[in-house]
């Protein structure tokens, strides 16, 4: 087991040899710099420090195994390692569990590192049994351990406002798998998460604990909760407030372009009877047929 982790990951290491990189090495990790870049490693090897226990015992990860992270203070050199996808910021491999992240991203590093240290510490985790664990609820721990979401407001994140809907569990997995417009899969995804914390604590770590024992996930869900998937998903929507599903409908085109039709409608009318009232303006009166003394200048007619 430890040859093939060592194999996959020098071949995850192969694209970044030619760079010159410096290894810091810190509990739990070794950081990985561009020579020179020592501030960057202990940046890097802080935050590090502090997230690997949090997100270990979140997870019942009892002994981590020591992870590879680069940091790269390059975005080109980052996209040409990690995958030149559109907005991507962190990518975790496994079972290596080597990190990448893009480093200049200023004030969002912390949150990229934890999103992918959950990763790699989900795949230590589950193991051979990683593959029963939905890729919708992979991203969900990981954007919820990464920015975890206080209980007092979770009514305010639980619906993405996102065209008008909600995805269902099968349309977050393709949004993932795909990895097109994924913005409401990722929104999603860690409310579902933080909902299913909130009204049964420490669910996520017991789901794991069934699936690395071999069960199904819609068992480990029922065990866990009471729940299916399903119905874990039903009783989020549910959750929704209210007044989030108004503003929805009046920021949707469904309002907005019948009320637009009804402006023009409105405008042209107006237009139409201001034209009007020009034009009675402009008419000639026939002033001379009410004007007695216009009688007076008209020549005397004899009637024989």
């Amino acid at each position: 087991m430890r040859w093939i982790l060592l194999i996959c990951l020098l071949l995850c290491s192969l694209p970044v040899w030619a760079d010159t990189w410096t290894h810091y090495t810190v509990p739990g990790a070794v950081i990985f710099v561009p020579a020179g870049d020592e501030a960057l490693a202990r940046y890097v090897g802080g935050l590090t420090v502090q997230e690997i226990p949090r997100i270990a015992a979140a997870l019942g990860v009892t002994t981590p195994h020591p992870l590879p992270i680069y940091a790269y203070n390059d975005r080109v050199a980052f996209l040409r390692d990690a995958g030149a996808t559109p907005m991507l910021e962190g990518v975790s491999y496994h079972p290596s569990g080597l990190i990448r992240i893009d480093a200049t991203q200023g004030g969002s590093i912390r949150t990229t590192l934890a999103h992918e240290l959950t990763h790699s510490f989900l795949a230590q985790r589950l193991g051979s049994h990683l593959g029963e664990l939905p890729l919708w609820l992979n991203e969900g721990i990981a954007g919820h351990l990464a920015d975890p979401i206080p209980d007092e407001e979770l009514p305010d994140v639980s619906f993405p406002v996102f065209r008008g809907r909600v995805l269902t569990l099968e349309e977050m997995d393709q949004a993932f798998r795909t990895r097109g417009d994924t913005t409401a899969a990722y929104i999603e995804s860690r409310s579902l998460v933080a909902w299913l914390e909130h009204h049964h604590p420490g669910s996520i770590r017991r789901i794991l604990a069934f699936l690395a024992e071999g069960a199904s996930f819609d068992d480990a869900v029922y065990e866990t909760s009471g729940l299916t998937p399903e119905a874990w998903w039903e009783r989020w929507q549910r959750s929704i407030p209210n007044w989030i599903f108004w503003l929805t409908l009046l920021s949707s085109p469904v309002i907005y372009v019948p009320f637009a039709l009804l402006l023009a409608i409105v405008a042209i009318l107006r237009h139409r009877r201001r034209h009007a009232d020009e034009e009675d303006e402009d008419e000639p009166t026939d002033e001379t047929m009410d004007d007695p003394s216009s009688r007076l200048d008209r020549p005397c007619e004899r009637i024989d």
